[in-house]
């Protein structure tokens, strides 16, 4: 559901930034994977803002790293 409000060009650009902020907090999500290409192909379409491609760009590199926890490690 986030991807689809992210994808929507009539919601706010602010509502957009920030749900694509919070995808990058999914690390452990079912849908990772699909978290992953949904960033990775939003970084490459221009026709997006600039300010969403860069968080998108931010929340592929976030994802992935994989968690920063050094008990994981």
């Amino acid at each position: 559901e986030l991807i689809k409000i992210i994808r929507d060009e009539e919601n706010d650009i602010a509502l957009r930034a920030t749900l694509m902020e919070a995808l990058g907090w999914y690390g452990l999500s079912y849908q990772v994977e699909k978290i992953i290409q949904f960033s990775s192909e939003l970084t490459d379409n221009e026709s997006y803002p600039a300010e969403l491609r860069n968080i998108a760009r931010m929340t592929y590199n976030r994802l992935i790293t994989g968690p920063n926890n050094i008990i994981t490690r």
